[in-house]
C-alpha cells in the first residue's frame, strides 16, 4: 500500500480540499434557481439534525481507528490492524442502524413538532440512508489515515463531491412538478448518491489493497543460507535470517511515538480541508 510523508499528503488532502470547495459553489448558485427560496429552506432544515445524528456515529472514531492502525503498523501486525478495523465497523454500523431506524419511525413527528413544518418529512427520509453510508466511509478513511495513504480519502471525497452535485441538481429538477417538498427531498436524496459514491469509491481501493496483500510475491520467498547457496557464511553474531540490526536504531516505543505524531497531523489537516455543505 502507498504511503505518503506528510508534505505529500498534506499536499493530497489541499488539492482535493481546493477541487471540493471550487466545485460546491456550482449547487449553491444553480439549487436556488431551480427549486426556489422556499425550496431551499425545506432542503436546508433537515441538515442541523443530520450532523448531530453523523457527530453521535462517527465522532471519534476514526480518530481512533487511524491511531490504532498506526500503532499497529508500527509494530507489524496486520491481524490487529484487521481486528481493529472490524471492531470499528461494526460499531459504526450498529450506531447507524438504531438512528436509522429511529428516523424512520419519527420522521413526521420531528418534522411536525421539532422543525415546524411537515413538509420537511420527505427530506428527513431521503437523508436516513446517509448515517450507515457516511459511518462506514469515515471509518475506511481512518483506517487508510492510519496507514499514512491520504490518496483514498482524497479521491473518495472529490468523487463524492462530483456526484453529489450532478444528482442533487438532477432530481430536484425531476421532482419539482410534484412540488416543492419533493424536490427538496430529491436534492437530499442527491446528496445521499454523492456519499454512496464515496463509500463505493473507498472500499474499492480497500479491496484492491488486500487483494496485493494476499497476492505472494517473489521477493516474498525465503533466500538460501549463504551455506546452503556454496557462499559465505552469515557473519557471527547476525540473527537468524542475516538482518542485522542497525546500531542507534529506533525502539518499537519510539517508534509508534512518532507514528501517532504523524496520525495527528494528518488528521488535522483532514479536519481543516473539510467542507460544509
Amino acid at each position: 500500500m502507498t504511503k505518503q510523508s506528510f508534505i505529500r499528503g498534506t499536499m493530497i488532502l489541499l488539492a482535493a480540499g481546493l477541487v471540493n470547495r471550487i466545485l460546491g459553489f456550482v449547487p449553491r448558485i444553480a439549487l436556488p434557481r431551480i427549486i426556489g427560496a422556499e425550496g431551499v429552506g425545506l432542503y436546508q432544515l433537515g441538515y442541523p439534525l443530520l450532523i448531530v445524528l453523523l457527530t453521535v456515529i462517527t465522532g471519534g472514531i476514526p480518530l481512533a481507528v487511524a491511531k490504532l492502525v498506526a500503532a499497529a503498523e508500527t509494530e507489524g501486525d496486520e491481524r490487529k490492524v484487521q481486528k481493529v478495523l472490524r471492531i470499528a465497523l461494526g460499531l459504526a454500523v450498529l450506531l447507524a442502524a438504531l438512528f436509522t431506524a429511529g428516523l424512520l419511525l419519527l420522521a413526521r413527528p420531528i418534522a411536525a413538532g421539532m422543525l415546524n413544518d411537515e413538509r420537511v418529512h420527505p427530506t428527513l427520509i431521503a437523508m436516513s440512508p446517509m448515517l450507515l453510508v457516511v459511518g462506514v466511509s469515515a471509518v475506511l478513511r481512518g483506517y487508510f489515515q492510519g496507514k499514512q495513504n491520504m490518496i483514498p480519502t482524497a479521491l473518495s471525497q472529490t468523487a463524492e463531491t462530483a456526484v453529489r452535485i450532478a444528482a442533487v441538481l438532477l432530481l430536484a429538477r425531476l421532482l419539482l412538478p410534484r412540488g416543492v417538498a419533493a424536490a427538496a427531498a430529491g436534492a437530499m436524496a442527491g446528496v445521499t448518491a454523492g456519499e454512496c459514491c464515496g463509500l463505493l469509491v473507498v472500499l474499492a481501493i480497500y479491496w484492491r489493497s488486500r487483494a496485493l496483500r494476499k497476492t505472494p510475491s517473489a521477493a516474498a520467498a525465503p533466500e538460501p543460507s549463504g551455506a546452503a547457496a556454496g557462499g559465505p557464511s552469515p557473519e557471527r553474531g547476525a540473527p537468524p535470517g542475516g538482518r542485522r540490526r542497525r546500531p542507534g536504531g529506533a525502539s518499537p516505543r519510539e517508534r509508534l511515538r512518532k507514528a501517532a505524531a504523524r496520525v495527528d497531523k494528518f488528521r488535522g489537516v483532514v479536519g481543516s480541508l473539510a467542507t460544509e455543505d
